[in-house]
């Protein structure tokens, strides 16, 4: 237990590293004390921490308060009884602000003995065969979903069976800006104009009408179906009316081939010079 004088002491001068040496190891000791039991309440496993760290807490949080609150914690303490101020009273005061800085400190720095780490080992029942336990993670499903598997199968279904009709509805031109951009070049190189036969506006026209008539023919073909599988379908046409298109240019246009399977380093230094 500490002495009266030395809280008051600490009072006076407002920050217990202006006190003497006993106030400090006075005070410090008593907050140790407190702390340590209201840790072993909650957490015995835990170890308190140091003397001068428990009334670091104490002192903190009766400058900040729990929520950075204006209310004058210190000058409580000492209110707390009738004058004259007892030791008691101040004491008693100090341990309930103890526990609330227990319970501030715990929630800040611990994990709750609840929470279990998902890549924590879970019990095994066989540990004489020397197996490695399994961890939650080990059982949790596959994040690749099955169903998703079958949604996009559907999807590319589909889009087969719609691409003849579209791709017919398609012009050389659009064709070939769909591919372009869809490989990520750039529509103004000279041997996507050159292979299109046009200006860079004129082809960057044809790649939005294209779009449009993807976008269009999806939504006509299949009415009944959401917006989302809508979109979905729409991407997979791209794919393949894309993949269909750089099969032509390999044999019509073998430089704007070459140009689409460069890499994107080579296409960057490329365009570049």
């Amino acid at each position: 237990m500490a002495l009266l004088e030395h809280w008051q002491l600490w009072r006076e001068k407002c920050a217990l590293a202006r006190c003497t040496d006993a106030a400090q190891h006075d005070l410090q000791g008593f907050a140790f004390d407190r702390f340590n039991h209201y840790l072993q309440k909650c957490r015995h496993t835990l170890a308190a921490p140091a003397a001068t760290e428990a009334w670091h807490a104490f002192e903190s949080y009766l400058a900040l308060g729990r929520n950075r609150t204006t209310k004058a914690w210190k000058q409580w303490l000492f209110a707390r009884s009738n004058l004259p101020v007892t030791l008691d009273a101040v004491q008693g005061g100090a341990t309930l602000v103890m526990r609330d800085v227990v319970r501030e400190h715990l929630r800040r720095e611990h994990t709750p003995t609840w929470i279990t780490s998902l890549d924590a080992p879970l019990p095994s029942h066989h540990e004489e065969d020397n197996i490695t336990p399994l961890s939650i993670t080990d059982l949790l499903p596959d994040p690749d979903d099955a169903l998703r598997k079958v949604e996009a199968n559907e999807y590319r279904t589909l889009a087969l069976k719609l691409s003849p009709a579209l791709d017919g509805t398609l012009s050389v031109r659009q064709k070939i800006a769909l591919t372009v951009h869809h490989s990520g070049k750039a529509l103004y190189h000279p041997t996507a104009l050159t292979a299109a036969g046009c200006s860079k506006s004129s082809l960057c026209n044809a790649w939005r009408q294209a779009i449009n008539i993807l976008a269009n023919g999806t939504n006509t073909a299949l009415p009944q179906e959401c917006a989302y599988a809508r979109m979905h379908i729409a991407a997979n046409l791209l794919d393949i009316i894309c993949a269909d298109t750089r099969k032509m240019l390999e044999k019509t246009h073998p430089e704007l081939f070459r140009y689409l399977e460069e890499s994107e380093e080579h296409g960057e230094q490329t365009n570049n010079a």
